[in-house]
């Protein structure tokens, strides 16, 4: 996995919550998503933690331009801080119109310049350390290693460090595009163990395909190849169908759907170029 790799990537892409979102802010995502974190922060074992903790201080890590911030923890703690490793991105959160309100109204803190790897929380400040499609760019000794960190960062005898991540099948996948892991529930509770956490709370987030939102962000950052099917079939197309769930996930790898009475079949060949044909 290489660092470098993956930050010239994220450099590239414009500072919108279409990019934080793989092009999908203009779906059901950002609320489907919102709620479920919501919910997932107000659940009994959660919730005593906070309260415990007066739900003081929370950081976005891997915050992009702050749409958690905005949309969650700037509505339930008295000051977030913000955590990423992209220059554009922190620039929007500290001068950009995006979470202007919240700075006016003291809610935004520190703004850290930062790859996890590198970030150490300040030792017991923080109700929640939120980690939210951002984990699979560390390997996973370094995983281990933040939450070691996370760990110290919490308020005493209260806190929780939340992941939300979509989670592989079978085993764990590499992206080269953006040079990051999508990881097993297996894997993952391996690192926590690792790292010396206590699992207190599991939630399915309700409402998101997770294997179509992989699959999608995949396929979305990719040219397409027509082979022998309609030629102005872009990439727009295949997120709307995997998102809608108007495709048949087949092993993990390639999809099925139809267009234009056409079924049709969307993969990587062995050089990883993604590929259309026609299997009428």
């Amino acid at each position: 996995m290489s660092r470098t790799n993956k930050c010239r990537y994220w450099t590239a892409l414009p500072p919108t919550l279409d990019t934080m979102l793989g092009g999908f802010n203009n779906t059901r995502l950002p609320r489907v998503d919102i709620t479920g974190s919501r919910a997932f922060l107000s659940h009994p074992s959660i919730k005593k933690r906070l309260l415990a903790s007066s739900y003081a201080h929370a950081v976005d890590c891997g915050a992009g331009i702050g749409r958690i911030t905005k949309s969650l923890l700037s509505k339930l703690f008295a000051k977030t801080d913000l955590v990423d490793p992209v220059e554009s991105f922190n620039k929007t959160v500290m001068e950009g119109e995006f979470l202007r309100a919240e700075r006016e109204a003291g809610k935004i803190g520190e703004v850290f310049t930062l790859g996890l790897q590198e970030f150490t929380p300040e030792k017991g400040k923080y109700s929640v350390i939120w980690n939210q499609w951002c984990l699979g760019h560390l390997r996973d000794a370094d995983l281990v290693e933040y939450f070691g960190r996370c760990r110290e960062g919490l308020v005493p005898d209260g806190g929780v460090i939340v992941v939300k991540e979509n989670l592989a099948s079978g085993q764990d996948n590499y992206d080269g595009t953006d040079s990051s892991f999508t990881r097993t529930e297996k894997t993952l509770r391996g690192i926590f163990a690792k790292a010396g956490l206590k699992i207190i709370h599991v939630a399915e987030q309700h409402g998101i395909s997770l294997v179509s939102l992989m699959l999608t962000c995949r396929f979305a950052r990719r040219s397409i190849y027509s082979q022998n099917v309609r030629t102005d079939i872009t990439t727009d197309h295949v997120s709307t169908w995997l998102y809608n769930g108007e495709f048949t996930v087949m092993q993990n790898r390639f999809v099925r759907a139809r267009y234009w009475n056409a079924d049709i079949e969307i993969f990587e060949d062995s050089k990883g170029k993604l590929c259309i044909i026609s299997c009428s």
